[in-house]
């Protein structure tokens, strides 16, 4: 038997494809998803398991990437990244934000206020690249440097969280 983990990774798209097989075609059976797919068993017994988050995963992540994520993603810090996001939502709804509009730097400094509430989050550091990750996983559009306002994406929730009505 090999290491865990050593073997192929699926990619999101695949993992919706085995899912659609599974809903379509009631007795197929895991080895021969495993072997059309070239992973374990256990990764499809696996992929059943959690399926309800594997869809929720790939309808709510940012379009651009979500067929080529391998890796999970399931978010450690969920409670802290609401919170952040519901300060987004909050903030453009405020007077100050239709004068100016949120800057990269100014939710960075939030996030970083925020993450002083959680005792897992000691050592975060609200970093660049963190913050175009966030921008990323709640369909944000980040600016193009730290002192540009976010600008409005194609998705439905950016335009919620700043305001773009357009």
């Amino acid at each position: 038997m090999g290491r865990r983990g050593a073997g192929r990774r699926l990619n999101d798209q695949e993992r919706m494809e085995i899912l659609d097989i599974m809903a379509r075609e009631a007795k197929v059976k895991n080895v021969d998803l495993a072997k059309r797919y070239g992973v374990s068993e256990g990764a499809i017994r696996k992929l059943k398991q959690i399926k309800d988050t594997i869809r929720e995963r790939y309808h709510m992540g940012n379009e651009a990437n979500r067929d080529k994520r391998k890796r999970g993603g399931f978010v450690r810090n969920a409670k802290f990244e609401q919170e952040l996001y519901e300060w987004i939502c909050r903030m453009r709804e405020t007077q100050a934000f239709q004068l100016m509009p949120l800057t990269q730097t100014a939710v960075r400094q939030q996030a970083m206020v925020l993450a002083k509430k959680y005792e897992s989050m000691a050592n975060f550091k609200a970093s660049p690249g963190w913050f175009a990750r966030f921008c990323s996983r709640h369909r944000l559009d980040p600016p193009a440097h730290h002192h540009s306002a976010l600008t409005p994406g194609d998705s439905p929730s950016f335009a919620a969280a700043v305001g773009d009505t357009s």
